[in-house]
């Protein structure tokens, strides 16, 4: 067994803050804080000797603890909230020897709990997921508005026992909820941007390659790479979440996967669970280019009183994106986003492309493998009529007529397949639409999409867009490499796609 020592931020959370709350993605490590300060407050010495925070500590005062986790449900039918928060309650109840007078609504209980706890010493609440009863009904505005209110009556009894409480620390995915449910807890401190608990969860590069060297060999062997290809692998598919625009962080879960599997895939998607964005995606109908360079001011996110909020910090909480870089402009920041890494994007990228069809995730992963199949092999007529296929299932209230539309799905495919598509590439002669670059081959794709109110026919604008690469002299970039380059012009138009292709003779264009 591994174990990463994070016990000197469970003792500066104890000590500085009396009421705390920490925003991570799922499967980050946040439960095993909520473990570790549990067993801290109940003077569990014993567990942490060689730790850090046997050093830290001296006093070692045991409390009452009551700890609650709301994510063992999934919230999504009206009442099963109501009727689950006393049964937990009641659980939590049993557990600590404690007999409710009673049975009542779930704040009710709660607070006879507390009064009842309160005799053995000031207490500590800790509340793991509090938020899973609102984003998992995020596309259910009703039932959503009964959660919240459910939830903040249950969450206004720690403020009428302020004086019993020693600490209090709370953990979930949303930032935005918060705001709604704890409205009377005006002294509740959110540390998730703080620069001092960046690190709490989740491991930097120095304590993934110190903590798991033998593991890393291991996979290294198994993949028959160098150390350091091994580690550009690791860094480049799991590290790259930040909440400071500086250090990154590895996801726990996806790293801990690999080293069990001997296998670099994508765990963040199967743990993650999508749901909640595919029926944002449907509901919102947003067109795919919102995706590209994001930034934003908020990276909280006010819930209206529909439960709809703001999509950029919302993918921001979940995992999907994390901070690039921070710009700050007097007062104010502007943070500058990005997907974290290879294992992300590429669930992104399915999850999106899934959407905007209104298919199975399973289904779209076929579509890009029949895509890259045809690209490796170098079969472009294949390629037109799988990606023709694509385009002409999307049902018609979710397609938008637009050429960076056209564009933005093509590119989801392609990244959600590890396949580097290359953006609007900035050339000396201009601006290219995309660049493909495979280990054997290059493509250089120009889209072209009739703007104007005459429509023109696919095969007249794919036309168009193959001479645009020869006039802008796109390929020129890729004179002194030794694969071959592929031109292709793609005419889209009422989801009908045609596609011609030649290849640049570099001989004739030195």
């Amino acid at each position: 067994m591994v174990y990463v020592d994070k016990t000197d931020y469970v003792h500066q959370l104890a000590h500085q803050y009396k009421f705390a709350f920490l925003s991570r993605p799922r499967r980050f490590g946040k439960s095993l804080i909520l473990s570790t300060l549990e067993s801290y407050f109940r003077g569990e010495r014993a567990l942490f000797e060689g730790l850090k925070l046997e050093r830290l500590e001296s006093e070692w005062k045991q409390y009452p603890v009551v700890r609650l986790d709301l994510s063992r449900t999934n919230y999504s039918q009206p009442g099963q909230l109501r009727s689950t928060l006393p049964a937990m309650v009641e659980g939590v109840a049993t557990a600590l020897g404690v007999e409710i007078e009673g049975k009542a609504e779930a704040g009710a209980m709660l607070g006879g709990l507390f009064t009842k706890l309160r005799e053995q010493g000031k207490l500590v609440v800790l509340i793991d997921e509090y938020d899973k009863p609102l984003v998992n009904v995020l596309h259910d505005p009703e039932l959503f508005v009964e959660n919240r209110k459910l939830l903040s009556e249950f969450y206004s009894v720690l403020k009428s026992f302020d004086a019993d409480i020693r600490f209090v620390m709370l953990t979930g995915i949303s930032r935005f909820a918060k705001l709604g449910v704890f409205s009377g807890l005006n002294n509740l401190y959110d540390v998730s941007l703080e620069a001092d608990f960046t690190g709490i969860v989740g491991f930097t590069q120095e304590e993934m390659e110190e903590n798991f060297a033998p593991y890393i060999e291991n996979l290294r062997t198994a993949y028959r790479l160098t150390h350091a290809e091994m580690i550009d692998a690791l860094r480049e598919w799991y590290n790259g979440y930040s909440w400071d625009g500086e250090t990154r962080y590895y996801n726990p879960h996806s790293l801990l996967n690999v080293f069990q599997s001997r296998k670099l895939d994508n765990y963040w998607i199967r743990s993650a669970t999508p749901t909640f964005f595919y029926d944002y995606l449907l509901r919102e109908k947003l067109p795919p280019e919102v995706f590209t360079d994001p930034k934003t001011e908020d990276l909280v996110g006010y819930a209206r009183a529909d439960g709809s909020v703001p999509l950029l910090p919302l993918l921001f909480q979940t995992g999907y994106l994390t901070i690039d870089r921070i710009e700050r402009l007097g007062f104010d920041d502007f943070y500058h986003l990005r997907y974290p890494n290879q294992e992300v994007t590429r669930s992104f990228s399915t999850v999106t492309a899934a959407a905007y069809k209104q298919a199975d995730i399973s289904a779209v992963g076929a579509t890009g493998s029949e895509l890259k199949r045809a690209l490796y092999a170098h079969d472009l007529p294949r390629f037109y009529r799988v990606l023709q296929g694509y385009f002409a299932d999307i049902p018609a209230r979710l397609h938008i007529e637009s050429e960076r539309y056209y564009h933005s799905m093509t590119y989801f495919l392609f990244r959600m397949l590890d396949m580097r598509m290359l953006l609007e590439k900035e050339q000396s002669h201009g601006r290219l639409d995309a660049a493909l670059e495979l280990p054997e081959h290059v493509y250089i794709f120009e889209f072209k999409h009739e703007t104007t109110q005459r429509r023109r026919k696919p095969e007249t604008l794919s036309k168009k867009a193959l001479e645009q690469i020869h006039t802008a002299g796109y390929a020129r970039a890729y004179l002194g490499d030794e694969r071959p380059v592929t031109l292709v012009g793609l005419g889209f138009s009422d989801k009908i796609i045609h596609g011609r292709h030649e290849f640049f003779n570099k001989a004739g264009n030195d």
